[in-house]
């Protein structure tokens, strides 16, 4: 099992559902995940080997289109019931690959433009106080 802390992924992560198949399996199966611009996670009901050579099918949430790449398995690591297995990409076909980077580009671009929630009203700060416009 693998222990790497989550705090050194370099690339944001996107939730959508995988379809994986390991190198020398005939059938792709579907799996819960996420997927990055370096590589992906997919939560499995077994470990699999480090090492492994994975296929990966996956569509984007939002996007009209499929991405189809190839992995190698980092690690796997308990969650509960499940197992997330950690994939490096070592290839995503050269349209895809594009794709990929300009979807997860438009996913940073429209994050950044979420309004910041509303502070917290101060003790013995009025809720109307609080909530009135500044200036």
């Amino acid at each position: 099992m693998d222990s790497r802390p989550p705090a050194q992924r370099q690339d944001p992560r996107y939730h959508t559902t995988l379809l994986v198949r390991c190198i020398g399996e005939q059938d792709m199966r579907e799996h819960r995940g996420d997927v990055s611009a370096g590589g992906f996670c997919f939560e499995a009901r077994y470990p699999t080997d480090p090492g492994k050579v994975v296929d990966v099918l996956f569509r984007l949430p939002g996007a009209g289109f499929w991405l189809r790449g190839q992995g190698v398995v980092l690690g796997s690591a308990e969650r509960g019931a499940k197992v997330a297995v950690r994939c490096r990409f070592t290839r995503v076909d050269l349209g895809d690959a594009g794709a990929l980077d300009g979807w997860i580009q438009s996913m940073a671009l429209s994050s950044a433009d979420v309004p910041a929630p509303p502070r917290a009203a101060a003790a013995g700060e009025s809720r109307r106080a609080a909530a009135a416009p500044a200036g």
